[in-house]
Order: structure tokens, then C-alpha cells, then sequence
């Protein structure tokens, strides 16, 4: 009763969040694959060409992200079945980081110049927090721990991000005409953006309370120092 409760009322929010983004992944994942077949028939690339099967082994590895991820935020899941939460973690880290490296490597020749060190970049930090994360549960700050998986997730959901830019871009950006410039801002702002709003969340935002709290209880202890 008490966990149909949070999931009617407290947990909507969340219940709404990750049911549209598992259902916009889904989607940009059978996108991705039809455009692998095409490309793959083309027989200037062929199916097994080093750029094509990297392509399939960093789309194998990202899929269970997608199913992983959820779980590792439930605190249900978490409480009742610690050994799972720590196994599908292990998975979740361990894919990551593979992944990760992939889209680095693909970096390296990716079409538009522009956006390679975007991609770059993104790599490095999936791979850097996805470490972290393993580092911080390794050594039992789990605080820590579930700060840097969500900073991965975010990095890591980067690749729903750049479609669901890819198919609003014209009204994002008007004013940027030339294909690859616009390609190249949305790369980068994919990965900035949500590690922007994880860090306001996580950081920015408890700073700010914290500063308030503090500037209330020196008012109130002023205020009790005049009244003496």
C-alpha cells in the first residue's frame, strides 16, 4: 500500500521521467539500427567494416543502459534486493565505460570535424564519473556514489538528448543555417545542458539553501542578542 502510494503521489514525477525517456531511447534505438542496416548495405562500407561493426558493439552495450539505469535509482529495488542493485551497478559502470570508449574511437573519424571534440569530451567525462562512481562505492561513500551515477546517466542519455534536439533544432536554432555548425552546437550543448541542470540540482541549488539557513539563523540570533 505504502509503495503503491509513492508511486501514485510522491514518485510521479519520476514514474513520468523515466517512462518518457525509456520510451524516446526505444524509439532512437530502432532509428539507430535501421540506419546501421542501411549503411551497412551500402558496398562502399560493407558489414563488416571496422566503423560498422564498432557501431553495432557500442549500440549492443548502450541497450541495457537503458533498462539498468531505472533500477539503480529505485530505492525499492535498492532496499529490497542490495545484492541485485550492486550487480546491475557493476553492469551499468562496467558498460559504461566500454561504451564510452566506443564513441570515442568513433569520435575520431565522426563526418562532422566540428563535433568530434564534443564527442570526445563526452567520452572522457562518461568514462570519468562512471570511474568515480565505482571509486566512492568501492571505498563506501555512497553519497558520493550516487551523485557521480547520476552525473553518468546524464552524460550517458546523451545520445536521446541529440535527436530530440536533431528534431526540434529549427525552432532552437533559427539562426544557425549551415548543417554542420548546427551540428556541432548541438553536440555540445547535449552534454553541457543536462550535466548543467545535474550540477544546479546536486550542488548549485543545496549551496544556496545552505546559505539561506544560515543567513536565517544569524538574523534570529541577532534578534535574540537585541532582545537581551
Amino acid at each position: 500500500m505504502a509503495a503503491s502510494k509513492r508511486l501514485l503521489g510522491v514518485g510521479k514525477f519520476w514514474v513520468a521521467f523515466w517512462t518518457v525517456l525509456l520510451l524516446a531511447s526505444a524509439y532512437f534505438v530502432v532509428e539507430s539500427l535501421v540506419y546501421v542496416i542501411y549503411a551497412a548495405s551500402d558496398p562502399d562500407v560493407g558489414p563488416l567494416s571496422p566503423r560498422i561493426l564498432s557501431i553495432y558493439i557500442h549500440g549492443a552495450l548502450a541497450i541495457p543502459l537503458l533498462f539498468v539505469a531505472p533500477l539503480q535509482f529505485h530505492p525499492g529495488f535498492r532496499k529490497s534486493y542490495p545484492q541485485a542493485h550492486r550487480w546491475t551497478g557493476r553492469v551499468f559502470l562496467t558498460t559504461s565505460i566500454l561504451t564510452a570508449a566506443l564513441a570515442i574511437v568513433l569520435a575520431l573519424d565522426y563526418e562532422f570535424v566540428g563535433s568530434r571534440p564534443a564527442l570526445m569530451i563526452f567520452g572522457l567525462l562518461w568514462i570519468f564519473f562512471s570511474a568515480c562512481a565505482w571509486f566512492c562505492a568501492r571505498h563506501g561513500d555512497y553519497a558520493a556514489h550516487r551523485a557521480f551515477m547520476i552525473r553518468s546517466v546524464a552524460v550517458g542519455f546523451a545520445f536521446v538528448w541529440i535527436r530530440l534536439l536533431r528534431v526540434s533544432q529549427d525552432w532552437f536554432f533559427p539562426f544557425i543555417e549551415d548543417p554542420e555548425m548546427r551540428t556541432t552546437v548541438r553536440e555540445f550543448v547535449c552534454f553541457i545542458v543536462p550535466l548543467l541542470a545535474v550540477e544546479i540540482w546536486l550542488s548549485y541549488w543545496p549551496a544556496l539553501k545552505r546559505a539561506g539557513r544560515q543567513r536565517a539563523q544569524r538574523h534570529d540570533l541577532s534578534q535574540d542578542v537585541q532582545m537581551l
